[in-house]
């Protein structure tokens, strides 16, 4: 039983290395448009809605390659943190640089009206997705 065990735990992190290791020069534009799928899928499953999501290359360190995800969302809290997990357990390297969290909406002063239901907050995310260049 515990060798079944460990076997399970370890073909996930031998996924997460098999996705993480490339030889080509940097993301396909079919791996950028899936992992926006992904995070779409996800958002759609957890009634999170996307504002903003785009992707740029970063200059990394040689022997990796380095593509950045920004994207703006709109969730509860508990949403927002599901969220965030779900990114973390990517089968990918995945490193979160900037997370920030904002009422999605302030009501003025003179506004005494309370919204029904849970608040709702702007998520801003800034992530990078990576992969090891294999040598040759």
């Amino acid at each position: 039983n515990s060798a079944r065990i460990l076997e399970e735990q370890l073909s996930q992190f031998a996924l997460v290395i098999d996705n993480s290791l490339t030889k080509a020069p940097s993301f396909s534009f079919d791996e950028i448009n899936q992992f926006k799928t992904y995070i779409g899928d996800m958002a759609n499953q957890s009634a999170i809605s996307i504002n903003r999501l785009s992707d740029s290359n970063k200059f990394s360190t040689p022997g990796l390659i380095e593509t950045t995800l920004n994207m703006e969302l709109e969730a509860t809290y508990i949403q927002a943190g599901q969220f965030i997990s779900a990114l973390e357990s990517m089968d990918h390297l995945v490193k979160i640089h900037a997370l920030d969290i904002a009422p999605a909406q302030i009501l003025n002063k003179k506004d005494t009206t309370v919204a029904s239901g849970p608040n709702r907050y702007k998520v801003t995310i800034e992530m990078s997705i990576f992969k090891v260049k294999k040598e040759v």
